[in-house]
Protein backbone atom coordinates (compact mmCIF):
# COMPACT_ATOMS: atom_id res chain seq x y z
CA UNK A 1 0.00 0.00 0.00
CA UNK A 2 1.47 3.34 -1.04
CA UNK A 3 0.16 6.36 0.88
CA UNK A 4 1.42 9.74 2.03
CA UNK A 5 1.92 10.02 5.77
CA UNK A 6 1.21 13.57 6.92
CA UNK A 7 1.72 14.86 10.46
CA UNK A 8 1.70 18.56 9.75
CA UNK A 9 -1.54 18.89 7.79
CA UNK A 10 -1.39 22.67 7.81
CA UNK A 11 1.93 22.56 5.93
CA UNK A 12 0.42 20.13 3.44
CA UNK A 13 -2.55 22.41 2.84
CA UNK A 14 -0.25 25.34 2.16
CA UNK A 15 1.74 23.22 -0.27
CA UNK A 16 -1.41 22.18 -2.14
CA UNK A 17 -2.43 25.80 -2.53
CA UNK A 18 0.97 26.76 -3.93
CA UNK A 19 1.13 23.91 -6.41
CA UNK A 20 -2.45 24.33 -7.55
CA UNK A 21 -3.49 20.73 -6.96
CA UNK A 22 -7.13 21.64 -7.08
CA UNK A 23 -8.88 23.45 -9.87
CA UNK A 24 -12.16 25.22 -10.71
CA UNK A 25 -14.34 24.70 -7.70
CA UNK A 26 -11.53 25.57 -5.31
CA UNK A 27 -10.80 29.03 -6.65
CA UNK A 28 -13.57 30.64 -4.61
CA UNK A 29 -11.93 29.44 -1.39
CA UNK A 30 -8.78 31.47 -2.02
CA UNK A 31 -10.68 34.65 -1.27
CA UNK A 32 -9.61 36.79 1.64
CA UNK A 33 -11.45 38.43 4.48
CA UNK A 34 -12.42 42.09 3.91
CA UNK A 35 -9.61 44.44 4.88
CA UNK A 36 -7.09 41.60 5.34
CA UNK A 37 -5.52 41.31 1.92
CA UNK A 38 -3.44 38.20 1.35
CA UNK A 39 -4.62 36.26 4.39
CA UNK A 40 -6.32 33.03 3.39
CA UNK A 41 -9.41 31.56 4.98
CA UNK A 42 -8.93 28.40 7.09
CA UNK A 43 -8.50 25.23 5.02
CA UNK A 44 -11.66 23.05 5.20
CA UNK A 45 -10.97 19.46 6.33
CA UNK A 46 -13.09 16.32 6.74
CA UNK A 47 -11.89 13.58 9.12
CA UNK A 48 -13.00 9.96 8.56
CA UNK A 49 -12.49 6.77 10.58
CA UNK A 50 -13.73 5.07 13.75
CA UNK A 51 -15.45 7.37 16.24
CA UNK A 52 -12.67 7.46 18.84
CA UNK A 53 -9.94 8.23 16.30
CA UNK A 54 -12.09 10.85 14.59
CA UNK A 55 -12.62 12.69 17.89
CA UNK A 56 -8.91 12.51 18.78
CA UNK A 57 -7.80 13.74 15.35
CA UNK A 58 -10.34 16.58 15.32
CA UNK A 59 -9.16 17.65 18.78
CA UNK A 60 -5.54 17.55 17.63
CA UNK A 61 -6.28 19.73 14.61
CA UNK A 62 -8.17 22.26 16.75
CA UNK A 63 -5.28 22.52 19.21
CA UNK A 64 -2.27 22.53 16.89
CA UNK A 65 -3.42 23.64 13.42
CA UNK A 66 -5.21 27.01 13.61
CA UNK A 67 -5.11 27.26 9.81
CA UNK A 68 -7.36 24.22 9.49
CA UNK A 69 -11.13 23.99 10.02
CA UNK A 70 -12.87 20.62 10.43
CA UNK A 71 -16.15 21.06 8.53
CA UNK A 72 -17.44 17.57 9.31
CA UNK A 73 -16.52 13.96 10.03
CA UNK A 74 -17.38 10.55 8.66
CA UNK A 75 -17.77 7.82 11.26
CA UNK A 76 -19.85 4.73 11.87
CA UNK A 77 -22.22 6.30 14.40
CA UNK A 78 -25.96 6.97 14.37
CA UNK A 79 -25.66 10.39 15.99
CA UNK A 80 -25.95 13.48 13.73
CA UNK A 81 -22.94 15.11 15.41
CA UNK A 82 -20.04 14.42 17.76
CA UNK A 83 -18.90 16.48 20.75
CA UNK A 84 -15.24 17.54 20.66
CA UNK A 85 -14.12 19.68 23.62
CA UNK A 86 -17.51 21.34 23.92
CA UNK A 87 -17.96 21.90 20.18
CA UNK A 88 -20.38 19.92 17.99
CA UNK A 89 -19.01 18.57 14.71
CA UNK A 90 -21.45 17.28 12.08
CA UNK A 91 -21.32 13.61 11.07
CA UNK A 92 -21.63 13.81 7.28
CA UNK A 93 -21.73 10.13 6.30
CA UNK A 94 -20.44 6.64 7.13
CA UNK A 95 -16.78 5.85 6.45
CA UNK A 96 -17.72 4.08 3.20
CA UNK A 97 -18.95 7.35 1.66
CA UNK A 98 -16.16 9.53 3.04
CA UNK A 99 -14.74 10.83 -0.23
CA UNK A 100 -18.10 11.83 -1.70
CA UNK A 101 -19.13 13.49 1.58
CA UNK A 102 -15.87 15.43 1.78
CA UNK A 103 -16.24 16.58 -1.81
CA UNK A 104 -19.82 17.74 -1.29
CA UNK A 105 -18.76 19.57 1.88
CA UNK A 106 -16.15 21.51 -0.08
CA UNK A 107 -13.23 20.04 1.87
CA UNK A 108 -9.71 20.44 0.51
CA UNK A 109 -8.29 17.61 2.63
CA UNK A 110 -9.79 14.26 3.64
CA UNK A 111 -7.96 12.73 6.59
CA UNK A 112 -8.37 8.96 7.01
CA UNK A 113 -7.54 7.81 10.51
CA UNK A 114 -8.05 5.00 12.96
CA UNK A 115 -8.07 1.24 13.25
CA UNK A 116 -11.33 0.83 11.33
CA UNK A 117 -9.63 1.69 8.03
CA UNK A 118 -9.03 -1.14 5.59
CA UNK A 119 -6.71 -1.19 2.60
CA UNK A 120 -9.68 -1.04 0.15
CA UNK A 121 -11.01 2.05 2.00
CA UNK A 122 -7.72 3.87 1.44
CA UNK A 123 -7.31 2.77 -2.17
CA UNK A 124 -10.89 3.64 -3.12
CA UNK A 125 -10.71 7.10 -1.59
CA UNK A 126 -7.38 7.89 -3.24
CA UNK A 127 -8.54 6.52 -6.60
CA UNK A 128 -11.78 8.51 -6.43
CA UNK A 129 -9.74 11.69 -6.06
CA UNK A 130 -7.50 10.82 -9.01
CA UNK A 131 -10.47 9.92 -11.25
CA UNK A 132 -12.43 13.03 -10.31
CA UNK A 133 -9.56 15.34 -11.22
CA UNK A 134 -10.55 17.64 -8.41
CA UNK A 135 -11.80 17.33 -4.86
CA UNK A 136 -10.08 16.72 -1.53
CA UNK A 137 -6.55 15.42 -1.20
CA UNK A 138 -6.52 12.11 0.66
CA UNK A 139 -4.13 11.75 3.60
CA UNK A 140 -3.58 8.89 6.02
CA UNK A 141 -3.07 9.51 9.73
CA UNK A 142 -2.19 6.17 11.39
CA UNK A 143 -2.61 5.21 15.02
CA UNK A 144 0.91 6.14 16.10
CA UNK A 145 2.69 8.92 18.04
CA UNK A 146 2.61 12.06 15.91
CA UNK A 147 5.91 13.52 14.74
CA UNK A 148 6.82 16.41 12.42
CA UNK A 149 6.55 15.41 8.75
CA UNK A 150 10.18 16.35 8.08
CA UNK A 151 11.28 13.59 10.47
CA UNK A 152 9.36 10.85 8.62
CA UNK A 153 10.43 8.83 5.59
CA UNK A 154 8.35 6.21 3.76
CA UNK A 155 10.33 2.97 3.35
CA UNK A 156 9.59 -0.57 2.10
CA UNK A 157 9.96 -3.50 4.45
CA UNK A 158 9.32 -6.56 2.31
CA UNK A 159 5.80 -6.14 0.93
CA UNK A 160 4.90 -3.58 3.61
CA UNK A 161 5.20 0.18 3.73
CA UNK A 162 6.76 1.47 6.95
CA UNK A 163 7.68 4.89 8.29
CA UNK A 164 11.26 5.55 9.36
CA UNK A 165 11.71 8.17 12.10
CA UNK A 166 14.81 10.35 11.71
CA UNK A 167 16.42 12.30 14.60
CA UNK A 168 15.32 15.79 15.59
CA UNK A 169 15.94 18.45 12.96
CA UNK A 170 18.63 20.22 14.99
CA UNK A 171 21.55 17.84 14.58
CA UNK A 172 24.97 17.53 12.99
CA UNK A 173 26.89 20.80 12.44
CA UNK A 174 23.92 22.95 13.49
CA UNK A 175 23.59 21.15 16.83
CA UNK A 176 27.35 21.47 17.41
CA UNK A 177 27.18 25.19 16.57
CA UNK A 178 24.33 25.70 19.06
CA UNK A 179 26.27 23.85 21.77
CA UNK A 180 29.40 25.93 21.18
CA UNK A 181 27.46 29.20 21.03
CA UNK A 182 25.52 28.38 24.21
CA UNK A 183 28.63 27.69 26.26
CA UNK A 184 30.63 30.57 24.78
CA UNK A 185 27.85 33.12 25.36
CA UNK A 186 27.24 31.83 28.91
CA UNK A 187 30.96 31.98 29.77
CA UNK A 188 31.26 35.51 28.35
CA UNK A 189 28.19 36.68 30.27
CA UNK A 190 29.55 35.22 33.51
CA UNK A 191 32.74 37.26 33.07
CA UNK A 192 30.94 40.48 32.09
CA UNK A 193 28.30 40.14 34.82
CA UNK A 194 30.70 38.98 37.55
CA UNK A 195 30.57 42.31 39.48
CA UNK A 196 26.75 42.30 39.43
CA UNK A 197 26.60 38.65 40.51
CA UNK A 198 28.96 39.32 43.44
CA UNK A 199 26.94 42.37 44.57
CA UNK A 200 23.64 40.46 44.38
CA UNK A 201 25.10 37.49 46.28
CA UNK A 202 26.30 39.85 49.02
CA UNK A 203 22.91 41.59 49.22
CA UNK A 204 21.07 38.26 49.54
CA UNK A 205 23.31 37.27 52.46
CA UNK A 206 22.95 40.65 54.18
CA UNK A 207 19.17 41.06 53.84
CA UNK A 208 17.96 37.62 55.00
CA UNK A 209 19.18 34.59 56.88
CA UNK A 210 20.56 31.79 54.71
CA UNK A 211 22.90 31.14 51.77
CA UNK A 212 23.18 33.42 48.73
CA UNK A 213 22.38 30.62 46.29
CA UNK A 214 19.53 28.14 46.06
CA UNK A 215 19.98 24.75 44.40
CA UNK A 216 17.13 22.49 43.32
CA UNK A 217 16.84 19.20 41.42
CA UNK A 218 15.39 19.66 37.92
CA UNK A 219 14.76 17.36 34.96
CA UNK A 220 16.80 17.93 31.81
CA UNK A 221 17.03 16.43 28.35
CA UNK A 222 16.01 12.76 28.11
CA UNK A 223 14.87 12.84 31.75
CA UNK A 224 18.35 13.36 33.23
CA UNK A 225 18.40 14.98 36.68
CA UNK A 226 20.66 17.91 37.48
CA UNK A 227 20.96 20.65 40.11
CA UNK A 228 19.91 24.12 39.03
CA UNK A 229 21.51 27.30 40.43
CA UNK A 230 19.54 30.44 41.39
CA UNK A 231 19.94 33.38 43.71
CA UNK A 232 17.86 32.64 46.79
CA UNK A 233 14.70 34.75 46.62
CA UNK A 234 12.76 33.07 49.45
CA UNK A 235 13.20 32.45 53.13
CA UNK A 236 15.01 29.31 54.26
CA UNK A 237 12.64 26.31 54.38
CA UNK A 238 10.29 27.69 51.72
CA UNK A 239 10.01 24.29 49.99
CA UNK A 240 8.45 22.77 53.12
CA UNK A 241 5.71 25.45 53.11
CA UNK A 242 4.21 24.48 49.74
CA UNK A 243 1.47 22.33 51.30
CA UNK A 244 0.34 25.22 53.53
CA UNK A 245 0.00 27.51 50.51
CA UNK A 246 -1.63 24.98 48.20
CA UNK A 247 -5.06 26.65 48.40
CA UNK A 248 -3.50 29.92 47.18
CA UNK A 249 -1.97 28.36 44.09
CA UNK A 250 -2.78 30.54 41.05
CA UNK A 251 -1.25 28.26 38.40
CA UNK A 252 -3.08 25.57 36.47
CA UNK A 253 -1.73 22.14 35.54
CA UNK A 254 1.05 20.68 37.73
CA UNK A 255 2.64 24.10 38.39
CA UNK A 256 2.69 26.02 41.66
CA UNK A 257 2.70 29.85 41.56
CA UNK A 258 1.47 32.49 44.00
CA UNK A 259 1.50 36.08 42.76
CA UNK A 260 2.33 37.59 46.17
CA UNK A 261 4.13 34.63 47.68
CA UNK A 262 4.67 35.27 51.42
CA UNK A 263 7.83 33.14 51.30
CA UNK A 264 9.59 35.71 49.09
CA UNK A 265 11.98 38.15 50.70
CA UNK A 266 11.74 41.86 49.83
CA UNK A 267 14.92 41.61 47.77
CA UNK A 268 13.69 38.32 46.31
CA UNK A 269 10.61 39.97 44.80
CA UNK A 270 12.83 42.43 42.96
CA UNK A 271 15.17 39.67 41.82
CA UNK A 272 12.23 37.72 40.38
CA UNK A 273 10.66 40.72 38.69
CA UNK A 274 13.94 41.48 36.90
CA UNK A 275 14.80 37.76 36.39
CA UNK A 276 18.22 38.39 37.98
CA UNK A 277 17.58 35.42 40.27
CA UNK A 278 17.97 33.18 37.18
CA UNK A 279 21.43 34.47 36.14
CA UNK A 280 23.42 31.82 38.10
CA UNK A 281 21.97 29.26 35.66
CA UNK A 282 24.64 30.47 33.25
CA UNK A 283 26.79 28.02 35.24
CA UNK A 284 24.40 25.23 34.23
CA UNK A 285 24.74 26.28 30.58
CA UNK A 286 28.55 26.20 30.78
CA UNK A 287 28.33 22.76 32.44
CA UNK A 288 26.15 21.47 29.58
CA UNK A 289 23.01 20.85 31.64
CA UNK A 290 21.06 23.66 29.99
CA UNK A 291 20.90 25.78 26.86
CA UNK A 292 20.42 29.55 26.54
CA UNK A 293 17.06 28.92 24.79
CA UNK A 294 14.70 26.02 25.43
CA UNK A 295 11.76 24.90 27.59
CA UNK A 296 12.19 25.72 31.28
CA UNK A 297 13.49 22.77 33.35
CA UNK A 298 10.65 21.20 35.39
CA UNK A 299 10.91 19.62 38.82
CA UNK A 300 10.51 15.80 39.08
CA UNK A 301 7.04 16.12 40.68
CA UNK A 302 5.77 17.96 37.58
CA UNK A 303 7.27 15.43 35.18
CA UNK A 304 5.55 12.60 37.07
CA UNK A 305 2.21 14.12 35.94
CA UNK A 306 3.23 14.69 32.31
CA UNK A 307 1.20 13.32 29.42
CA UNK A 308 2.91 11.93 26.30
CA UNK A 309 2.61 15.35 24.63
CA UNK A 310 4.15 17.13 27.62
CA UNK A 311 7.07 14.68 27.75
CA UNK A 312 8.07 15.92 24.29
CA UNK A 313 9.58 18.93 26.08
CA UNK A 314 12.26 16.62 27.49
CA UNK A 315 13.66 15.86 24.01
CA UNK A 316 15.85 18.98 24.08
CA UNK A 317 17.97 20.72 26.69
CA UNK A 318 16.02 23.06 28.97
CA UNK A 319 16.81 26.75 28.61
CA UNK A 320 17.22 30.00 30.49
CA UNK A 321 14.48 31.48 28.34
CA UNK A 322 11.94 30.14 25.86
CA UNK A 323 8.86 30.86 23.80
CA UNK A 324 6.34 31.05 26.63
CA UNK A 325 8.61 33.40 28.58
CA UNK A 326 8.41 35.90 25.72
CA UNK A 327 4.68 35.30 25.22
CA UNK A 328 3.45 36.35 28.67
CA UNK A 329 5.79 34.72 31.23
CA UNK A 330 3.80 33.64 34.31
CA UNK A 331 0.58 35.11 32.89
CA UNK A 332 0.59 32.33 30.25
CA UNK A 333 -1.73 29.42 31.14
CA UNK A 334 -0.31 25.92 31.39
CA UNK A 335 -1.86 24.55 28.18
CA UNK A 336 -0.44 27.47 26.22
CA UNK A 337 2.99 26.80 27.72
CA UNK A 338 2.86 23.20 26.57
CA UNK A 339 1.87 24.25 23.04
CA UNK A 340 4.67 26.84 22.84
CA UNK A 341 7.30 24.49 24.29
CA UNK A 342 6.42 21.62 21.96
CA UNK A 343 6.36 24.03 19.02
CA UNK A 344 9.94 24.99 19.89
CA UNK A 345 11.01 21.34 20.18
CA UNK A 346 9.58 20.57 16.74
CA UNK A 347 10.90 23.69 15.03
CA UNK A 348 14.07 24.67 16.88
CA UNK A 349 16.70 26.43 14.81
CA UNK A 350 19.25 29.17 15.35
CA UNK A 351 17.04 31.91 13.88
CA UNK A 352 14.22 30.99 16.26
CA UNK A 353 16.73 31.11 19.14
CA UNK A 354 17.83 34.59 18.05
CA UNK A 355 14.21 35.79 17.88
CA UNK A 356 13.54 34.49 21.42
CA UNK A 357 16.70 36.15 22.79
CA UNK A 358 15.74 39.52 21.29
CA UNK A 359 12.18 39.24 22.64
CA UNK A 360 13.51 38.17 26.07
CA UNK A 361 15.36 41.48 26.42
CA UNK A 362 12.12 43.35 25.67
CA UNK A 363 10.06 41.28 28.11
CA UNK A 364 12.57 41.46 30.99
CA UNK A 365 12.91 45.24 30.66
CA UNK A 366 9.11 45.53 30.63
CA UNK A 367 8.77 43.38 33.75
CA UNK A 368 5.28 42.09 32.85
CA UNK A 369 4.17 38.63 33.96
CA UNK A 370 7.02 38.21 36.45
CA UNK A 371 6.39 37.20 40.09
Amino acid sequence: MSVTLIDDLETAATASNKTGVASGDRSDRTSVRPGRRGRRLPTPVVVAGDTGSVIATTRGLRQSAPGMRVVGVCADTVTPSLAVDGHRVAVLAPMSAAFLAARLAGAEILVLTGKALSEPDVHLAARAGADAGHGPRVMLLPEAPQLPAERLRIRSLGAMSVVEVTPLALRGPVAVAKEILDRAIAALLLVVLAPLLLIVALLVRLTSRGPAFYRQTRVGRDGRLFRIWKFRSMIVGADEMVTELDLRNEADGPLFKVRRDPRCTRLGRWLRRTSIDELPQLLNVVAGHMSIVGPRPPIPQEVAQYSAEERRRLLVKPGLTGLWQVKGRNDTDYRRRVVLDTYYVRNQNLLLDLYILLKTTQVVLGGSGAY
